[in-house]
Formats: structure tokens, C-alpha cells, sequence
């Protein structure tokens, strides 16, 4: 919600929460927590092709990862 408002510190703060009880979440959340870690906070646009990449392993049929990967 916070992104969607322009409001990248709330959001990046709960980024960094996320990531950090990653290991909570189930395969394809983690995989949602680590591509928005990675390009909104870290911003490493490498980083978060990859993880869309190995999503889209995983997930072949998620629109979320392809769109996401697209934008990178």
C-alpha cells in the first residue's frame, strides 16, 4: 500500500521486514519478498531477474513474476 502511494521509505521498511521472516512464508511468497527486496530496496536489478526467472521455474503459469520480470 505504501508503494502504491509513493511512499518508498514505509514501503522499503516493510520490505526489509518481510525479507528478514522470509523463511515463514511459503515457496512462491518468498519468492514475491525477495524480488521486492531486491528491486525496490537493494534496487540490484540482476538480483531480482533472477529470482523472477526462478519464480517463473517454479511457477510457469504465475502473471505476477512475467509482468514483474517484464518491467525489469
Amino acid at each position: 500500500m505504501y508503494h502504491n502511494f509513493g511512499e518508498t521509505a514505509g514501503a522499503n521498511a516493510l520490505y526489509v521486514k518481510a525479507y528478514s521472516l522470509r523463511d515463514h512464508a511459503s515457496e512462491r511468497e518468498k519468492f514475491d519478498i525477495e524480488s521486492n527486496y531486491e528491486t525496490d530496496v537493494t534496487g540490484n536489478l540482476e538480483d531480482a531477474t533472477r529470482v523472477f526467472r526462478e519464480w517463473l521455474s517454479s511457477y510457469p503459469r504465475d502473471d505476477v513474476a512475467l509482468a514483474n520480470l517484464a518491467l525489469v
